[in-house]
């Protein structure tokens, strides 16, 4: 599991080779897994200026899935 863009607040959260989901680090909020490249052709996504722990990314995964 690996941070690979940001779009804004957004970070771009890799968990298998082709699939990922969307965190919003202001609302603390984890959206739907997806086909990484379905959410990256979705919007402008540049590298991340921002670094997560592998603890960070863990939590962040285990956070409830808001629709």
């Amino acid at each position: 599991m690996e941070l690979i863009a940001q779009r804004g607040n957004q970070l771009l959260i890799q968990i298998e080779k082709e699939r990922g989901f969307v965190y919003d680090k202001d609302s603390n909020e984890r959206f739907e897994e997806n086909n990484i490249h379905s959410i990256i052709a979705r919007g402008y996504w540049e590298e991340p200026t921002v670094k997560l722990t592998k603890g960070q990314l863990k939590a962040i995964k285990e956070l409830p899935i808001t629709t």
